[in-house]
């Protein structure tokens, strides 16, 4: 095994041990102890936000080093930016370094992006607060009636505010990281917002 490969094995090796460590250690426990009937010791550990987006942008970076389809980034901060872009981690999917070198190495904002990302921004939060929280409620009080109690007209207004809520939210909340992308002047992969759209 030559070193590149041997450097990749490792660095994933710590990254995932890492990533058991915090999400699977203490389940792993309570299973063997369950199972096997043992008395093993464990505590309750904290699970820091997004270490599993956080663990994957890393190997991502160092897998397209090792198949030498990136140069490597020099600079912490900017390494630091890829791996711990909240707006991308949010929206998913997770988006190889090679994708976006050229975005990190060579970003400009300007006012005008900073307001059309504002903008975006308001309008989605506008549309999930105002419009789908206000469907959602309508449709909870229809359907928190007994069954019995509701006409069908009744039976309908719910499910349609509840089908208005589902379609309201789904384009709404990937609003709000890809308008933080278009304020840092970024332009990541993009995902469908329209559930019935997904594609496998």
């Amino acid at each position: 095994m030559g070193g590149a490969k041997l450097f990749l094995c490792l660095s994933a090796a710590c990254n995932l041990g890492i990533l058991f460590y915090f999400k699977y250690l203490t389940f792993t426990i309570e299973t063997v102890n369950r199972v096997f009937n043992t008395g093993l010791a464990y505590h309750d550990i904290v699970l820091p936000i997004g270490i599993s987006f956080f663990t994957f942008q890393g190997m991502s970076y160092l897998i397209d080093l090792y198949r030498e389809k990136t140069t490597v980034q020099k600079n912490p901060a900017l390494l630091a930016f890829y791996i711990s872009f909240f707006p991308q981690l949010i929206a998913g999917p997770i988006v190889r370094y090679v994708d976006i070198e050229k975005q990190i190495r060579a970003r400009k904002t300007s006012l005008e992006k900073f307001a059309g990302g504002a903008r975006r921004f308001i309008a989605g939060l506008a549309k999930k607060v105002i419009i789908a929280n206000g469907m959602g409620s309508v449709a909870d009080l229809v359907f928190d009636n007994p069954a019995a109690e509701n006409t069908a007209v009744v039976a309908w207004l719910g499910i349609i505010c509840y089908a208005f809520q589902i379609f309201l939210i789904f384009p709404a909340i990937p609003t709000w990281p890809s308008a933080w992308v278009k304020c840092s002047d970024s332009t990541f992969l993009k995902i469908s917002i329209f559930p019935t759209s997904q594609k496998p």
